[in-house]
């Protein structure tokens, strides 16, 4: 009966329990604690561990069972007080005991619980690190327009998704700070001020992150702005003599810098720094003094380089267009020459048949390497071509050449593995040949085939 009066307020109610845990009679004192990256209970509720809440009110029930057989009845020492166990009343208390103890586990405590591991996606099973590098490429941005950020060489920073990040955790450290420090279910209190504390603390780490790697974009977008600009205007103060040819490619480098950059073609490239900054200040973050003058003065700091640079590129129109020219001319030559490796790599054995599989590997090997060297001299011509401004050679019979390569390749590679499985089947006894087997793989054989570039039947 004790017992009873004791477990019965909980069948009353809910997961929540009662936070006044001076009302009842508790026999329990129960804590839910973050230990190891998650959740625990001490002592535990796994009814087969070891001191467990279960086992330790078994014990008490086999205790209060166990000492009735151990009082000797008067009217006849021989005997005791042990059949009283086996009185159905009793019996049916028991099992009242039992069935209030599975609901506190399985009803009340899981079910706070749960409450608590709803944050665990959010808090403790992922990594902060990798989940704001998705944060880049899950933008909108980048989905609906990949092509742009290619192109202008910008990783624009999705700063709706860091704002929706903060204002995401804000909401839940409101949804922590509504649970329950102590949960009192009549015999037994859950005190759960612990593991509150921690995954409150674990919310607030994770929105200050995000507020950190807010604050880091400007600080280090800024400071990357200025170091270039720094090193662009000492490359461009130097002369060039008029013979110096690697003194020119330096200096046109220094030029090809600038006009590569961002802020060249976009007058309010720093307009997303300053949307960071008025963000931050909604949730009362400041940036240091310093922060905020390299940002008021960016824009003049890029007038003044850019006014260099269009100084320097006049200054240098005349070496310039000369060396133009020989670029020129250095194309033309290149075009020739490509013309006719072109013309003698179509004519090459490795595509004929006649050259057999064991020859055709090494003749492919050789004509890789001769590749490689005219596709050397193309990559050399683009890089002056990009360098002076000028339209950059495709190299189509290059590229052609490396897209037949590996076609070949491919075919051989093939022709190889039908061979192979040719001779294994020759070897096969024909009252154990396997048709379907057999069927499965030319089908399979069909399918590679019919992958292949369709220009290469014109070999």
């Amino acid at each position: 009966e004790y017992l009873i009066n004791a477990f019965s307020p909980v069948k009353e109610m809910n997961e929540y329990g009662d936070s006044n845990p001076k009302k009842y009679n508790a026999l329990v004192d129960l804590k839910l604690q973050f230990e190891d990256g998650e959740p625990k209970f001490f002592p535990s509720i796994e009814a087969d561990e070891e001191n467990s809440v279960q086992k330790t009110v078994n014990y008490w029930l086999e205790r209060i069972f166990f000492i009735p057989s151990r009082i000797q009845r008067l009217s006849n020492t021989e005997e005791s007080f042990g059949d009283v166990t086996k009185d159905d009343d009793l019996l049916d208390l028991k099992d009242k005991v039992e069935e209030i103890l599975d609901l506190t586990i399985e009803s009340r405590i899981q079910k706070l619980l749960g409450h608590f591991m709803y944050f665990g996606e959010f808090l403790w099973e992922r990594d902060q690190k990798e989940y704001i590098e998705s944060l880049y490429e899950n933008d909108e941005y980048d989905e609906l327009m990949p092509e742009n950020k290619e192109e202008s060489g910008e990783n624009k920073f999705p700063l709706q998704r860091f704002d929706e990040e903060v204002r995401d955790y804000d909401k839940l450290f409101e949804e922590i700070s509504q649970l329950p420090e102590v949960a009192c279910y009549g015999w037994i209190t859950l005190n759960t001020e612990s593991i509150r504390h921690a995954i409150s603390t674990q919310a607030r780490k994770w929105r200050l992150g995000f507020l950190e790697h807010m604050e880091h974009e400007v600080s280090n977008t800024l400071n990357e702005f200025y170091d270039f600009c720094e090193r662009m205007e000492k490359g461009l103060a130097q002369e060039v003599p008029k013979d110096d040819y690697p003194k020119l490619v330096e200096m046109m480098g220094y030029l090809m810098d600038i006009y590569e950059r961002p802020e060249f073609t976009n007058e309010e490239s720093f307009e997303p720094l300053k949307e960071i900054v008025n963000c931050l200040r909604k949730y009362d973050i400041k940036l240091p003094a310093e922060t905020m003058t390299k940002l008021e003065e960016a824009v003049p700091t890029w007038k003044a380089l850019l006014k260099q640079y269009y100084e320097v590129k006049d200054k240098l129109s005349v070496l310039q267009n000369a060396e133009i020219k020989k670029i020129s001319n250095a194309e033309s030559e290149f075009v020739k020459q490509a013309d006719a490796y072109r013309e003698q790599f179509l004519t090459l054995d490795m595509f004929s048949w006649d050259k057999g599989l064991e020859d055709s590997y090494p003749a492919i090997d050789e004509a890789n390497a001769n590749l490689i060297e005219q596709e050397k001299k193309l990559h050399d011509l683009k890089k002056k071509q990009k360098l002076f401004g000028l339209i950059q050679n495709q190299g189509s019979q290059i590229t052609e050449s490396r897209s037949n390569l590996q076609t070949l390749k491919k075919i051989w590679d093939i022709v190889g593995m039908v061979m192979s499985q040719l001779d294994d089947w020759k070897s096969i006894p024909f009252l154990e040949v396997k048709t379907d087997e057999i069927e499965d793989a030319v089908k399979k054989n069909t399918k590679l085939m019919k992958g292949i570039d369709k220009r290469a039947k014109r070999w």
